[in-house]
């Protein structure tokens, strides 16, 4: 099984714009979401396990961005999370 793409991206100068940490943290979960679902196919297709190497490093290294997401979240707890469809259609805001 070959690795399709690495988990980060290499940044370019297109990557300089400013991403909140929310935004970081939504990439970082889809990444880690990506990594297991892939190292899960490598255990149920038995794929020799020595391949299962990359996918541990880059699951490492989002696990490290994610721990330095939620610190940077912490420590600005002023920044607002930014706006979600209401996940529960029941409940309504009815501020008017």
């Amino acid at each position: 099984m070959d690795v399709e793409a690495p988990a980060r991206p290499p940044s370019t100068a297109s990557d300089t714009k400013y991403r909140s940490p929310h935004d970081l943290l939504a990439e970082t979960r889809a990444s880690i979401e990506k990594v297991a679902a892939r190292m899960l196919a490598i255990k149920r297709d038995g794929v020799p396990k020595s391949e299962l190497r990359e996918l541990v490093t880059q699951m490492s290294l989002l696990l490290v961005t994610l721990r330095q997401v939620r610190n940077v979240m912490l420590q600005n707890p002023s920044a607002p999370p930014p706006q979600t469809p209401n996940p529960n259609p029941l409940s309504l805001d009815l501020r008017w």
